[in-house]
């Protein structure tokens, strides 16, 4: 006979009741059913609680909270809690594959994570009052699915003490005095959330983040949007919307936004001290300073130290109003030089784009070496006022008499670089001399005179060159240059066009603007012919703004006067035209912006003959 030992750690009672369970002493328990919490002495006991080195697993719901200390909790329904914390690990690990609800908490946490504990739960949704949806703290982990808070002053997640959490879902905060995440306390802190940040009502706040890290995968919304100090390190992949403000950023904190940064009445972003802000987007102020009936002017969009380094790529402006794009204080000075890189600023009403503001009594050249280095690609402003300064005589009673607002400004000017651009193209490459090098970008000052050259490939011939906001003016050696011109907005791109082969020449018909033969003509008239207009109309008339639009000819071999007008409605798109002539493929591309009408013949075609001979024309595979 086979005798089989068993020892009291390797026992696995299976029970089935509505009592609270316990384990303790390495016990490993399963619990069949829902268990419940019970008052003891006026104080709820947890409805599951495992302790020293135990394993206890419900396969029922919890009502009244769990405990994991020193051991391992498995909850496969929901654990829900009423004014405690709801669910607590402990140097321990604790999954909950159903939900966590808990209610009237009054600084208490839903969530809590401690010790070096592991902690994994499911949707989790917490109310009441000074109190936390999900902690991790002192090298634990936590994750969650949606984490939802409401009531007053209340966290959505919380990370410190070099802990981590990750949320795969949203995370919200509604009511008064929320926060939807905050990091604090323990630079190795992280918490990331894979959806959006909500913090809506009085006094919110999206992000908090004083030191660690924080990634978004979505957006961040709050009264004010992000605040962060110290060493925090936020990254979002979508936008930043603020009631109040989109981003604060000070102490030596470094905030990164993939989409736009906007507010609905103040600044879209603070800068202070030594913080950096990288916007892949835009960045829009709001629509009033202060008290609205009492001011007139609007928050600049950005309002920036001149230690904290902001990078924008794309536009900065204010809603409406007589708005300044960018505001550089001059009485906040970090430790480093800082840096101003936008893309394009554009003030409104009669603003300028940039405004320098300084203490009283202060001189210039104290201005001048506080300001951080300006690149731009391009100043917007009414009647060319592209900054302005506080440099005026109630303010500075001790400056010298020689010194006046014009001059300071000049002065201004005179720092800032201008992001130089260029477009090559199929047909050619732009080289340009003069420029220097700032990071990335290719700048150079106002009234710099740059070179331009241009390698046009074989095939093709030169027939316009632009240089955006710069004049470009032929040289007697047959190569350009541009002056940059005060606010920038250098862009170069020239119009190069195919040179047709002689056996495309020599096909052209006597009436180009019609189809390329008799038959061809004739065949034109069938319904088929209409059809394939009436698509090309509708491949037109749906395409995206700005789009490329890509029409496949097949065997007919123009467009008819209805194509040509709902092609005139659109001079965003360019029309790639692929066609056959002659046994072989061909593409002609009608650029944007060209009156195409122009190109009609007395009958109301324009043939793709015709087309190759106005734009050029490249051969392709059979």
């Amino acid at each position: 006979m086979l005798t089989v030992a068993l020892t009291a750690a390797s026992v696995m009672p299976m029970t089935v009741y509505a009592q609270p369970a316990f384990a303790s002493g390495g016990e490993v328990k399963v619990v069949e059913g829902d268990v419940n919490g019970e008052m003891q002495g006026g104080v709820m006991s947890p409805g599951a609680m495992a302790i020293e080195g135990s394993d206890l697993k419900v396969n029922g719901n919890v009502s009244g909270g769990l405990v994991s200390d020193g051991s391992t909790v498995t909850v496969n329904g929901n654990v829900t809690g009423n004014g405690i914390d709801t669910v607590i690990a402990k140097k321990g690990t604790v999954t909950v594959n159903g939900t966590v609800t808990a209610t009237d908490l009054s600084e208490k946490t839903g969530v809590l994570a401690s010790h070096g504990s592991n902690l994994t739960v499911g949707d989790t949704e917490v109310g009441g009052k000074e109190s936390t949806g999900v902690i991790a703290e002192s090298g634990s982990k936590a994750t969650a699915g949606n984490v939802k808070v409401s009531g007053e002053d209340m966290v959505g997640a919380s990370a410190y003490e070099d802990s981590t959490v990750h949320v795969k879902g949203d995370v919200t905060a509604d009511g008064s005095y929320m926060t939807g995440v905050s990091v604090h306390d323990g630079d190795k802190s992280s918490l990331i959330v894979d959806g959006d940040v909500t913090a809506t009502g009085a006094n919110s706040v999206g992000i908090n983040g004083e030191t660690g890290t924080i990634k978004v995968g979505g957006d961040v919304s709050g009264r004010e949007a992000v605040i962060t100090k110290g060493k925090a390190d936020v990254t979002v992949g979508g936008s930043v919307s603020g009631t109040l403000v989109g981003i604060v950023a000070g102490g030596n904190a470094a905030v990164s936004v993939k989409g736009d940064v906007g507010t609905k009445t103040g600044a879209g972003m603070f800068a202070e001290e030594n913080a950096t802000v990288t916007v892949d987007g835009n960045v829009t102020g709001g629509t009033f300073y202060g008290v609205p009936e009492d001011y007139e002017d609007v928050y600049p969009a950005i309002i920036a130290g001149t230690g904290a380094t902001v990078i924008v790529k794309g536009t900065v402006s204010t809603a409406e109003g007589n708005g300044v794009a960018v505001g550089i204080n001059c009485k906040d000075i970090g430790s480093q030089k800082g840096t101003l890189i936008i893309e394009k600023a554009k003030a409104g009403g009669e603003a300028s784009a940039i405004y320098v503001d300084a203490f009283p009594g202060v001189s210039q050249e104290y201005i001048l070496n506080s300001l951080p280095d300006i690149v731009v690609g391009e100043l917007d402003a009414k009647n060319e006022d592209f900054i302005w300064n506080s440099y005026d005589s109630e303010l500075y009673e001790n400056y010298p008499e020689n010194e006046t607002i014009g001059e300071l400004n000049e002065k201004i000017y005179a720092t800032i670089r201008y992001m130089i651009r260029w477009n090559n193209s199929e047909g050619g490459s732009f080289s340009v001399d003069g420029t220097s090098k700032y990071g990335e970008y290719d700048v150079a000052q106002e009234n710099q005179e740059l070179g331009i050259t241009i390698q046009i490939a074989e095939g093709y011939e030169l027939e316009s060159i632009s240089g955006g906001k710069a004049q470009v003016l032929q040289r007697p050696d047959g190569t350009w240059s541009v002056i940059v011109p005060r606010g920038g907005g250098v862009n170069l791109s020239a119009v190069l066009k195919r040179i047709i082969k002689e056996e495309m020449k020599n096909s052209a018909v006597s009436n180009p603007g019609a189809s390329g033969s008799e038959e061809q003509t004739t065949v034109q008239k069938s319904s088929g012919y209409a059809e394939f207009q009436k698509a090309v109309r509708s491949q037109i008339k749906n395409a995206a703004p700005g789009a490329v639009v890509e029409i496949d000819g097949k065997n007919w071999m123009s467009f008819d006067r209805s194509t040509m007008e709902e092609l005139s409605k659109r001079n965003d798109l360019t029309v790639v035209v692929r066609f056959r002539y002659l046994g072989k493929r061909w593409r002609v591309v009608v650029p944007a912006g060209y009156a195409v009408q122009t190109l009609l013949n007395q009958e109301g075609y324009s043939g793709f003959l015709y087309l190759s001979a106005v734009f050029g024309v490249v051969p392709e595979e059979a």
